[in-house]
């Protein structure tokens, strides 16, 4: 499967790429970071990077916090997989992507994540 997707992004222009991120793909790039790291072969972690949606790491990756109104459940995926690239490189893009997003769901003065449907939002009333 690996192998698949990595033919079948490195068919794609990036900016096709970044049209095709526009949609859910869960932990694409953290499953193939990890395949990275077991068989220490970089192709995997090259493919990996492909699964990046600029429009949200980039400014991220500035220590800006865009994430407001972006949905949790599409883009927890993605950041955890920043994280796994910079486990596995020092890429610190990585880094600071993980950091802001920590902050971001950080309740001030307490070690637990908000209760959000939305980065940002807090849910509807019942």
């Amino acid at each position: 499967m690996a192998e698949w997707a990595d033919n079948w992004t490195a068919s794609k222009f990036e900016e096709h790429m970044q049209q095709i991120l526009e949609t859910e793909f869960g932990g694409m790039a953290e499953s193939l970071y990890n395949l990275a790291a077991i068989t220490n072969d970089d192709r995997w972690a090259r493919a990996g990077d492909r699964f990046t949606k600029k429009r949200v790491f980039n400014p991220l990756a500035m220590q800006r916090n865009e994430l407001r109104g972006l949905h949790v459940n599409t883009h927890i995926p993605q950041i955890i997989g920043a994280a796994r690239r910079y486990e596995i490189s020092g890429d610190i893009a990585g880094q600071r992507s993980r950091s802001i997003i920590f902050r971001s769901l950080r309740v001030p003065g307490k070690r637990s994540i908000r209760k959000t449907t939305r980065f940002g939002a807090a849910p509807a009333p019942a």
